[in-house]
């Protein structure tokens, strides 16, 4: 069989060859993990995508007479943003030169043995995608997405208009700060934060996660007010065999964030960010169109495959995977930045009251 012939078999078209690779095994990272809880999924069959932000504030209704005009709705201003998906490409080559061996197989096994090479080298490009995804995952619950060089790609902030979280430094280095006031400087910036989100707190559901660095998570739990809690919530994980790097408190779940084991994906270690999970579509991810047919103009896909041969001398062919997507932080003002300090409390001031519990007292 003639090294061309076998590429132009059915399976390695392109139709056949991007199903195959979304049937691919892939572990997303943690952000991922989450789902459609924390990144609401669309498809679009655009290059942009456009978000709407309005204020949704309640207002009480006044009494009117019976027969009166009624209250007329008064709908506020929105604010409209547009944000282009990205292109994540990567592809590799694999040489007619290193398919020797099997070209002399009958067509059913070298179709199988080329399909195993294939399925290797898509589930490592898979893999990196799926790096690259959960990169741009944090960086949305950040408030920036940053390209792989460091390059700003979309900066939610300045997009909307909103200041940048200042510091709240967490009192975790006084040892004899008690556990009532360090639940209270939690949970006020708890308060504050679902005040500022204009609609994207949802009673009884949305609740605060916090990635933490290493010194921050090793402060909070071992702080001598919080100990006791966190050893005896750590027994109840382990009686049910399950290991969490986790811990409840406050109204929030704290997390020992390990990222990867480059520090690609890291927090710094005296840190730690809040984003809201399950909320009123504070963060969403849309995947575009392909940029080649039969693709275009479709809702995008979450990866395309395709093969390119070598149409001059047949001494190679190109196996290139592609996805096109978009992560976006709709309310920025709903993150949170704590690091360790000696003042406890949000910096933004104003905490005097509770709008009721958040249900996650501990």
């Amino acid at each position: 069989m003639l090294f061309s012939e076998l590429f132009g078999l059915p399976p390695f078209r392109a139709v056949e060859l991007t199903a195959q690779i979304q049937r691919l095994l892939f572990i997303p990272g943690m952000l991922g993990a989450y789902g459609e809880a924390l990144f609401p999924t669309s498809r679009i069959s655009t290059l942009h995508a456009s978000f709407a932000k309005e204020d949704d504030k309640l207002a009480l209704i006044p009494t009117t007479e019976r027969g009166s005009p009624l209250v007329e709705l008064e709908r506020r201003p929105q604010a409209l943003k547009a944000f282009t998906v990205k292109r994540l490409a990567k592809g590799s080559t694999v040489t007619a030169d290193s398919m020797t061996g099997v070209l002399h197989l009958s067509e059913g096994m070298a179709v199988k043995e080329v399909m195993k090479e294939f399925a290797e080298r898509g589930a490592l490009i898979r893999r990196d995608v799926e790096f690259t995804l959960e990169w741009m995952r944090f960086g949305a619950i950040m408030g920036r997405v940053l390209d792989a060089d460091g390059t700003v790609l979309d900066d939610f902030w300045q997009s909307w208009g909103v200041s940048m979280a200042p510091w709240i430094e967490l009192d975790l280095a006084n040892p004899v700060m008690s556990l009532s006031s360090l639940r209270s400087s939690i949970r006020s910036i708890i308060r504050h934060a679902r005040r500022m989100s204009k609609g994207g707190w949802i009673q009884n559901r949305t609740r605060y996660h916090a990635l933490c660095g290493e010194a921050f998570f090793n402060k909070l739990v071992t702080h001598p007010a919080i100990e006791t809690l966190y050893l005896n919530y750590q027994r109840a994980i382990e009686l049910g065999n399950e290991i969490e790097d986790a811990f409840p408190f406050g109204g929030i779940i704290w997390h020992d964030y390990q990222g990867d084991d480059d520090g690609v994906l890291a927090i710094a270690d005296d840190e730690a960010h809040l984003f809201p999970v399950s909320g009123n579509e504070v963060f969403r991810q849309v995947y575009g169109p392909a940029e080649f047919e039969p693709w275009i103009n479709l809702p995008g896909q979450d990866l395309y495959a395709l093969t390119i041969p070598d149409r001059d001398r047949n001494a190679w062919i190109r196996w290139e995977g592609y996805t096109y997507p978009l992560f976006v932080c709709t309310r920025p003002e709903m993150l949170r930045r704590l690091r360790i300090g000696s003042a406890g409390g949000p910096e933004e001031g104003g905490e005097g009251d509770d709008e009721g519990g958040e249900g996650n007292g501990e």
